[in-house]
Parts: C-alpha cells; structure tokens; sequence
C-alpha cells in the first residue's frame, strides 16, 4: 500500500489526504520525498494531534492548528504567512527561518521553542509564552506582543521596531543589538534585560524606572533626554558589564 501510494504522480498527490494517514507515515513520506514541497494552505486542523511533525519547507499559509499539539514539530522554513496558532503547544518546535507575518499565535506555548530569523512581522503574540526561546534575528516589526512572556529568551540582533510590547515580560532577556525603535514599553518589565548596543531611539512610554532595572545599557542608543536622565541616575549601566564565568557560553551574543 505504501509502495503504491508513493507511485502516485506528484502533480494529483492529495496531500492533505497523506496528513490524515497519521504522523508515523507522514513523517515517513517526507523522509522518502524530500524535494515535494507539501501543499498545506488553508487547511483546517484545528485540535489535532502533530508531535513531532515533518513541516518543514511545507506550505502552511492560512492553515488553521488552533488548539493543536505541535510538540517538537519541525517547521523550518515553513510558509505560515496568516496562519491560526492560536493555543497551539509548540514546545521546542523549530520553527527556524519560518515565514510567520500576519499569523495569529495568541496564548500559544513556545517554550524553549527555536525562532531564529523567523518572520514574524504583524503577528498576534498576545500573551503567547516564549520563555527560554530562540528568536535571534528575527523579525518582529509592528508584531502585538501584548502580554507575552518573553522571559530569558534570546532576542539577540531583533527587530522589534513599532512592536507593542505592552504589559510584556522580558525578564533576563538577551536583547543584544535588537532594534526596539519605535516600540511601545508602556507597563514594559525589563527587569534584568540585557539591552548592550540596542537601539531604543524613539521608543515610546519607556521610563527611567524601566531602564533602571535592567542588567546593563552599554554601548545602547537611546533618545538624548532619556539618555542624560540615566546617565545621571544609573551611570554604571552604560559601563561595560562584566563577564560571568558560569554563564560565558549562554552570554555570547555575536
């Protein structure tokens, strides 16, 4: 049977029909087809079950997984271009280089999850929980991160310009060079942030308070008021902050 589904021509291949066989042979396929890209668009798979699932390179645009379980699922490189994630569990999911703009990802679970150089702009991350995720170089221009939860997560070389990071928690987060132009810091927590060389000129509702509990702002570029204001109350924040031992490898942010 698998043998005579794999003889099926490419161009009449039901693709989603192949998903509906399970996890186990889809996974397979993939492996026995990895130049067919799998045409996913809009399809509805709303409280599914995907553990693990090859989604890699897969066109996913407008898919709906609301409520799904994507638990490690490998989704590199995938088109999600105004997908529905919402409360989807992407624990330690690779979603690596994923093209994500305009997707929903509300309340979604990405813990520990890997994002670096996902595209990620105009998406709804309201409370989406990031903590401990990867997500250096990616693009998060005008994204809602309203609530989020981006605690020790490594937002190393960013681009956060005109986000809404209202009431969102980076607690210990790497923003290392991120771009938070523009951004929106009302009720922003900061607490612990390391915010060396990032760029916060014209930032929006950010207060000294904020600034005065991160873990350091060297070589940051802020507006000149805000900048004298911390110059003046918080000098050894602009200092070159000094290396932890215990944390050298986790703190390279180049």
């Amino acid at each position: 049977m698998e043998q005579e589904r794999d003889r099926i021509p490419e161009q009449i291949l039901d693709h989603p029909a192949v998903l509906e066989l399970g996890m186990a042979f889809w996974n397979e396929w993939r492996l026995q087809n990895p130049e067919t890209r799998p045409r996913l668009s809009n399809v509805v798979l709303r409280d599914g079950s995907f553990v693990k699932a090859a989604f890699h390179g897969a066109d996913l645009r407008g898919a709906d997984f609301s409520g799904s379980n994507l638990f490690r699922a490998d989704l590199r490189g995938a088109d999600l271009v105004g997908a529905n994630l919402e409360d989807v569990d992407l624990f330690s999911a690779d979603l690596r280089g994923a093209n994500l703009i305009g997707a929903v990802l509300k309340n979604a679970e990405l813990l520990e999850a890997r994002l670096d150089a996902a595209r990620l702009c105009r998406a709804d991350l309201e409370r989406a929980y990031f903590r401990m995720a990867g997500l250096r170089g990616a693009d998060l221009r005008k994204a809602s991160l309203r609530r989020a939860d981006l605690s020790q997560a490594d937002l190393c070389g960013a681009d956060l310009r005109h986000a809404d990071l209202w009431r969102a928690d980076f607690l210990r987060a790497k923003l290392v060079q991120a771009d938070l132009r523009e951004a929106n810091f009302m009720r922003t927590h900061l607490a612990g942030a390391d915010l060396s060389e990032a760029t916060l000129e014209g930032a929006r509702d950010l207060t000294v308070e904020q600034l005065a509990a991160v873990k350091t702002l060297y070589k940051s570029k802020l507006d000149p008021e805000l900048a004298d204001q911390m110059q003046a109350t918080c000098p050894w924040l602009f200092e070159e902050p000094k290396p932890e031992p215990e944390d050298d490898e986790l703190d390279e942010c180049a």
